[in-house]
């Protein structure tokens, strides 16, 4: 049974899959064991149809959850493969809610707004939103359960993982903490049939798996995350600063406040959110406070022509062969995860050296693997 359920997610009906993955989680999960929506008054009607997945009771299973960390660690391919899969399945769902937003957008700006908004394109937005959430909380699973598949450098693909895994992460904390986004016009907006899109549910599904990843496991794990996570380049100190703190607002004397600025989201406001979590959240910025500043200062002091030309965030420090182009290592990472092409002219990849002409083990070519017609969020 455990098997099947870690199937990969293309070609099949996987979303009773990941509700079932879902509810075994449900309870350990990082502020995860609401059965209201935590930003809806308790009064407020909730439909089973609200979030259905994320408000049902908590009912963790802590055999099944040993089960899954034991498929993963010992059948590393299938590993792979449903993490792969997973973490498509996220980008498609948060990049298609983030397209709705978009269409939202211009549809709010319009005259008559309330007349003309589709109904179903309310729910299916929200649907999206949901199906992101409880992918991440999937993932947040995953992490707790067998960090290795993540985090150990001897298991295939798991560098090309993490650095996928972080650069998803980063890309939906951008989206949902910028002040004055497209994220919180739409929250702010009341819009009846968006009632579970909200920061709480997608911010503390992704502060479950950095706090996961970066604080609860062993050093030498640790400092690989923390690497991995502080040169991609969505990486921003200021959203994980937005978990604690508010636009101008310590909490109180909300109600005075103007609609937007009553939407504010801080974790102390919230019950659900116990002071051990809230006290996890504070130390894990903390240590990245900490391990920022060096980073900041090493890129200061680059130089412009050590620069990686694919993102033009970090330092080139991979060199591919035959061709001997030059990317860093984060890039290429991503990229041979489903290509064994050199960016630039196309040659077939033969392996990944270091600037010493060192082989790189974890960063040798992979099997081609088929196009499942995945649209990322992070490449609009």
């Amino acid at each position: 049974m455990v098997k099947s359920l870690l199937e990969p997610y293309e070609h099949r009906s996987w979303a009773q899959t990941n509700i079932i993955l879902l509810k075994i989680w449900k309870g350990n999960g990082y502020a995860f064991r609401y059965t209201n929506l935590p930003h809806l008054t308790t009064s407020r009607f909730q439909s089973v149809d609200l979030a259905w997945t994320s408000i049902q009771s908590p009912c963790p299973s802590r055999v099944f959850q040993e089960l899954i960390g034991q498929t993963l660690e010992r059948d590393k391919d299938q590993a792979v493969s449903f993490l792969d899969s997973l973490l498509n399945q996220l980008n498609w769902s948060f990049s298609e809610f983030i397209g709705m937003l978009q269409e939202l957008q211009s549809v709010i700006s319009r005259p008559g707004m309330p007349s003309i908004i589709d109904s179903r394109q309310l729910k299916i937005c929200a649907t999206c939103f949901e199906i992101a959430v409880a992918l991440l909380r999937v993932l947040e699973m995953v992490v707790s359960v067998c960090p290795q598949v993540f985090l150990d450098w001897g298991r295939p693909s798991a560098e090309q993982l993490l650095a996928r895994l972080f650069q998803s992460l980063c890309q939906v904390m951008n989206r949902v903490t910028s002040k004055s986004n497209l994220f919180e016009m739409i929250v702010s907006s009341g819009l009846p049939g968006l009632e579970p899109v909200d920061h709480f549910p997608i911010v503390t599904a992704s502060l479950g798996i950095f706090i996961q990843l970066i604080l609860k496991t062993d050093p030498v794990f640790q400092k690989r995350a923390i690497a991995a996570l502080l040169v991609d380049p969505g990486f921003q100190f200021s959203d994980f600063e937005f978990t604690l703190t508010s636009s101008g607002s310590d909490g109180q004397g909300m109600a005075a406040s103007s609609h937007i600025e009553q939407k504010v989201f801080h974790l102390r406001k919230y019950k659900e959110v116990s002071q051990q979590e809230i006290a996890d959240a504070e130390s894990l910025i903390q240590y990245l406070k900490q391990q920022n500043i060096p980073t900041e200062q090493m890129k200061a002091e680059g130089s412009e022509e050590d620069l990686c030309t694919i993102c033009y965030a970090k330092n080139w420090s991979c060199v591919f062969r035959p061709c001997r182009h030059q990317s860093c290592r984060s890039c290429i990472s991503h990229h041979m995860m489903n290509k064994s092409e050199c960016f630039f002219c196309k040659t077939i990849i033969e392996q990944v050296e270091d600037r010493h002409g060192n082989v790189i083990p974890g960063l040798q070519p992979q099997k081609k693997k088929k196009d499942h017609k995945t649209r990322y969020f992070f490449d609009s």
